[in-house]
Order: C-alpha cells, then structure tokens, then sequence
C-alpha cells in the first residue's frame, strides 16, 4: 500500500509540475519571494499590482502606517497645491495623522463628505492662522489677470498644523506600533513648534505657470516688491509667487485631469467639436524646476483620468496620457543630467491608477474625476516613498 501511495504522488507530482512550469512565463505565483517587477529607474513609484481595488506593494516596498506618515509630515512645512483630486488627497492625508487612534483609523476621519468636502464650494473652514503668509494677502491684485486668482489663493487657502507628539518614540509606544524601520522615520526629539500642512486651490495647470513664470510688477502692492523679487543682478525678476512660498520646505502639486474639462483651463472646440486644450506642461516643469532649491523640494504628481463613460482608456483622455508620459521624459531626463541641482520628486501616480480608471474596474468617486479612498490612499504611499527615496532612505 506504501509502495501504491509512493506510485500516485509521484504521478501527481509529474502530472502538474509541467503545467506550471508552462504558465511560468505568464505567472508570478510561482516564483521565489525574492521577485520584484522591474522598475524603469530607481525610486519610480508605478509598479504597485492590485487585487481588486486593493493596491499591493513592489516587494520589499513597506506600506506605510498612519504614525509613519505622521512622523516624517511633522518634520516638514508642507503645501499642497492642486485641484480638488488634491484637496481630497490633502484631506484623507491629513485625517490620516490625525485620527483618535492611529492604530485604528475610522472612515469617517478619512472619507466621510465633511473631510473631504472642505472648502469645495463655499467657505466651510477659513484660515485663521496669521502667520501664513497667504494669511489675508493682497496678492498682485493691481494686476487684472491676476485678480481673478485672489479667490483661489485666499478665501479658499487651508491652513492647518500638525499635532505634534514630544517624540515618535512616544507616540509609538503609547500605540503599541513602530514606524517602519531603515526609511528616515528616525525617532530623535521633533521641534517643539507646531509643523504647517496648508492646501492651495490651482484647477489648471497653465494658472500654476502663471504663478511661477518670472515677470515684472511695476505696480505690483503685494508682499514682495522689486527689492525682494529681484536676482543678484537687479534685473532678472524671480517668479511672483515664490515669496509666499517661503512658508514650505515641500510643496505638492497635483492638477491636470481638468485640463481638457474646464474652459478656465483652456479647453476649447474646434469645428469639427473635438476637444481642445491649452496645455503648457512642459513650461511649467521647466519653471518649477527653477524654482525649486536646496530649501524647496518640489514634488510632481502625475494626473489620473477623467471617468465618463464615453471616455475609455484610449478616447478623451489623449491630453492626459500626453501629461503623464511628458512629465516621465522630463524627469528621466534631469536623472541623466550630471549638472541637475534641481530639487524634485516624481510621484507617478498616473501611470498606476490607470489600472483602475475605466470602466467597471475604476475606483469611482463621488463625480468623475475623483476617486475613492483606496486610490487615494496609493498616492499616499506612493508621496512618501518618493520622499524618503530622495532623501536616501
């Protein structure tokens, strides 16, 4: 009977092992636990697979908790700039760290309509905090073009500190979890001021250029006059919005699906009813390289995807498919380049939600050119993976 059972698996065993072997190439199941997909440079974050709407980390990739998160943003002076993808991203972030338990962080603190919402449409939280510079600025508004934006940069600016724990190690311990090891989530004392975390309202992407395209104010009111938004040389000016910057040692700029969707962003017809778009992408990755500095990092986000039905993978969403592989090109290219002191982070975000963008597979938001928490959250990770891979981590 031995001999009969030894028979049968060795006939199983013969039977099955070809099989597998020949899904091999169109399977990882298999393979060892030491498989990671090939990544096209160090530090891009897109390689993450999915089952279902749940994400699932290159390997070796540690997800990150809610104290991490909290640990390393409570070191930074943080500014998102975007369009309302980036509000919502902002606020699951910041409901994130500031749960009642960050061992257990509940859906409201991060998805109910009320976090997410904020300032949407009417003034639902007002800046109160003074010692932000768009803090009841008057920013260029002698300008005509410009006036148009002091709406965007003051009535709806959100301005927020993080919490602050004495240490990590505190906070940790009264957890009962640790922040994730070897990334420069370290454990050292914090500063005792409170870390800023603000949200600026910028829909298109040619009003981000505008911001930070260096021009003369002549009659220019602001905060910052010819003396302070001059070069050494007294005649090069520096961009406008670069003064109010000085708040930040890391901004976030996540816009674009509107691009094609919002006239004030450029979007036009032509005759025969085929959507046009004012895109000026490549300027402004020029400028916000310029403008970032050893005191600025600036990080980049790549742009999801509309989600109207009539807009499939291929169809409609042309300009942002152009912006995504654009902003991959220009940030392969300041790798390459051995002069590059720019400081700035790609987060490829769009190149990974794609996966879940269209039709029955996409992780709907409350309108179409949002997405629900689970996508949300991949930005997440993704942001401070970059982050930490820039520092060294």
């Amino acid at each position: 009977s031995c001999l009969c059972v030894f028979q049968f698996i060795f006939f199983i065993t013969r039977e099955i092992t070809p099989s597998i072997k020949s899904e091999k190439k169109n399977s990882n199941i298999i393979l060892s636990k030491s498989y990671s997909p090939p990544r096209e440079e160090e530090g891009d974050s897109s390689y993450y697979s999915w089952i279902g709407d749940q994400w699932i980390p290159p390997n070796g990739r540690p997800t990150y908790s809610a104290l991490d998160f909290l640990t390393y943003f409570q070191k930074r002076n943080v500014l998102f700039i975007g369009d309302s993808t980036a509000r919502r991203a902002y606020a699951t972030l910041y409901g994130a760290m500031t749960g009642d338990d960050l061992a257990n962080i509940q859906s409201k603190e991060v998805e109910h309509y009320l976090v997410l919402d904020v300032n949407r449409a009417k003034i639902t939280e007002k800046c109160e905090l003074s010692d932000r510079a768009f803090y009841n600025t008057t920013f260029s508004s002698d300008l005509e073009e410009e006036v148009k934006l002091r709406e965007s940069l003051t009535i709806f600016f959100l301005c927020r500190n993080l919490p602050l724990p004495s240490t990590a190690t505190e906070a940790a311990e009264a957890l009962k979890i640790q922040p994730i090891q070897g990334n420069k989530l370290g454990r050292e004392k914090l500063p005792s001021p409170p870390k800023k975390f603000d949200f600026l309202r910028v829909n298109c992407v040619s009003t981000l250029l505008h911001l930070f395209t260096p021009r003369p104010h002549n009659n220019d009111t602001s905060k910052f006059s010819d003396d302070n938004s001059s070069t050494k040389s007294g005649t090069e000016k520096l961009p406008p919005f670069l003064p109010y910057l000085e708040d930040y040692d890391l901004v976030i700029i996540a816009n674009g699906v509107y691009v094609n969707q919002m006239n004030e962003c450029g979007k036009t017809r032509t005759e025969d009813n085929k959507i046009e778009a004012y895109n000026p992408l490549h300027e402004l990755l020029h400028a916000l390289k310029d403008a970032s500095s050893p005191n600025l990092q600036i990080a980049y986000r790549t742009p999801g995807f509309y989600g109207a039905d009539t807009m499939s993978e291929g169809e409609g969403n042309d300009v942002i498919w152009n912006m995504i592989n654009e902003t991959k090109i220009f940030f392969n290219e300041l790798r390459a380049s051995e002069s590059n002191t720019a400081n700035m982070t790609l987060v490829d975000w769009g190149s990974n939600i794609k996966k879940k963008s269209f039709g029955e597979e996409r992780i709907e938001g409350d309108i179409l050119a949002h997405y629900g928490l689970s996508a949300r959250l991949l930005f997440t990770q993704q942001l401070l993976h970059e982050l930490l891979v820039a520092e060294g981590g």
